[in-house]
């Protein structure tokens, strides 16, 4: 099945093509990794008010830093569209050489523009039959999604992932988290 669908892409997603880097992002792409791993801002969010999250070289450089400091090993792929040379949409996973069994997908998303082609497939099935090819220790490849993210949830389910752990976040307004604590005589910090 990955293979059929890296083999679809070429019609399907004609004009697109793939570029890949283990490693750190190479400078003369941050600028673009940049704006293209806000994509992720598009993912769904069931109904959390939450802020859109932003993102430096600063602290890309950093999160490299720590993630060499532990051994792991990234790998990233990108879409493009050939005639305009967007980046379309992207796919990273990061392997742990301490846990062989394993590889971890960071994340993958396509922008809203360039939705329809089987992007996200592409991506996904070109990573995976790259870590099956490289990686033949690996048996397990984890990922983690919002209940509500239908067309990436489509994806895994083809692809066999099940479900492993659940995660819930619970929100509440600050105004609410005030008063329940007052009454129950917890004092606040004073705002800056």
């Amino acid at each position: 099945m990955l293979e059929r669908w890296v083999a679809d892409a070429a019609s399907r997603s004609a004009d697109y093509e793939l570029l890949g880097w283990d490693g750190p992002v190479h400078d003369e792409h941050m600028e673009r990794w940049l704006d293209l791993v806000l994509v992720m801002n598009t993912a769904p969010r069931d109904d959390l008010d939450l802020n859109d999250f932003t993102l430096t070289a600063e602290e890309v450089r950093e999160h490299e830093r720590i993630a060499a400091a532990g051994g792991y090993e990234p790998w990233t792929l990108v879409v493009r569209h050939k005639e305009t040379g967007a980046w379309a949409g992207f796919h990273d996973v990061m392997y742990d050489p301490t846990q062989p069994q394993y590889v971890y997908v960071d994340s993958t998303g396509v922008r809203p523009e360039h939705r329809g082609h089987a992007l996200g497939k592409w991506l996904k099935a070109a990573m995976t039959l790259r870590v099956l090819d490289e990686r033949p220790g690996v048996t397990h490849i984890r990922t983690g999604n919002a209940d509500s993210n239908d067309a990436m949830l489509g994806i895994n389910r083809e692809m066999g992932y099940r479900p492993l752990i659940a995660q819930s976040v619970w929100e509440l307004p600050v105004e609410t988290a005030a008063t329940w604590l007052a009454d129950r005589g917890v004092a606040l910090p004073a705002p800056d």
